[in-house]
């Protein structure tokens, strides 16, 4: 009976727009709640706006019946509880389920492969250009941590995405001929990004290209580009972006993608053995020489 009423759109959204009602009511009414009670009346609280949304959401697309109509739901639910139900588990999921379902609809454009990917490289920049603004330019209120992370996780998976996509040639050199293709553009995107992020961790003086640390680190990340994944470089700004914060996630992140991103990156790639070993040693030469430089620099002991 209950599941019956559910399949009429009104009643749907009725039913939902009470949840939310009920939820944000409960959770006003906790700031003079003990500790204990507190913490079960918002828990509870959760998992009926939770159930509310999702109850609208299913109901706008019922009626709409349109893959965007996901999207603009979960965006518009997002908006309208983010400032009053102040929980950040809440805030990051809602804020999450927005980009993913922004993901899953790119990919579900009924347009040439050529136009899809270039809106998929246009959603990765203006993730990275928010990631950017959130994490870097000054320190951000505290409402906006879950939404700050909520991009860096979308990224995340958009990179994991461009990771496992099975038609991925790369930056090729034959004899006859060089082939560049489509994905070498977020290379270079990723490569403006790290330089942006040494300049941005060591003052935000762009005179602190001129020292040999950053000099040397650019220059590394320049090959990188040219004979890497994106999604390694992109391992890479994670690890630098959460050292220079302090951000143990960040770190976390970074390490635990890195080899991540690099088999499933290089499994995928559509090219000989040889010319995949020769990648992958590419990479590891650079690697390697930029630790043993820096060991031998000392810089690994000192703030630079």
């Amino acid at each position: 009976m209950i599941f019956g009423f559910f399949h009429n759109e009104i009643s749907t959204l009725i039913i939902s727009l009470v949840l939310v009602s009920g939820g944000i009511g409960l959770y006003r009414a906790t700031s003079d709640e003990s500790m204990l009670n507190q913490s079960f009346v918002i828990q509870f609280s959760f998992s009926i706006i939770a159930t509310g949304k999702l109850s609208f959401v299913l109901g706008i697309v019922a009626i709409m019946n349109s893959p965007w109509a996901l999207t603009l739901a979960l965006l518009f639910v997002s908006i309208a509880t983010y400032y009053i139900y102040k929980v950040s588990v809440d805030r990051f999921l809602s804020s999450f389920a927005v980009l993913i379902s922004v993901l899953v609809n790119i990919f579900l454009l009924e347009v040439n492969s050529v136009l899809k990917e270039m809106i998929f490289y246009s959603f990765l920049l203006f993730q990275l250009i928010v990631v950017a603004i959130f994490m870097i330019h000054g320190k951000m209120e505290r409402s906006h941590s879950p939404l700050s992370y909520a991009f860096v996780f979308s990224l995340c998976t958009s990179m994991l995405v461009l990771a496992t996509n099975q038609n991925i040639e790369y930056f090729l050199i034959h004899f006859d001929n060089i082939v560049i293709t489509r994905q070498f553009f977020v290379n270079i995107m990723l490569i403006i990004a790290l330089i942006a992020l040494f300049i941005w961790s060591a003052g935000g003086d762009i005179k602190s290209l001129k020292t040999e640390p950053l000099i040397i680190a650019s220059i590394g990340v320049i090959f990188l580009g040219i004979v890497s994944a994106p999604s390694v470089l992109f391992s890479i700004a994670l690890l630098v972006l959460g050292h220079a914060k302090g951000e143990k996630l960040l770190i976390s992140m970074g390490a635990l993608l890195m080899p991540a991103f690099v088999f499933l990156y290089y499994y995928n790639l559509d090219i000989l053995l040889l010319e995949k070993a020769s990648i992958l040693i590419g990479n590891g030469f650079v690697l390697l020489l930029g630790a043993f430089y820096i060991k031998y620099r000392s810089w690994d002991k000192i703030g630079v």
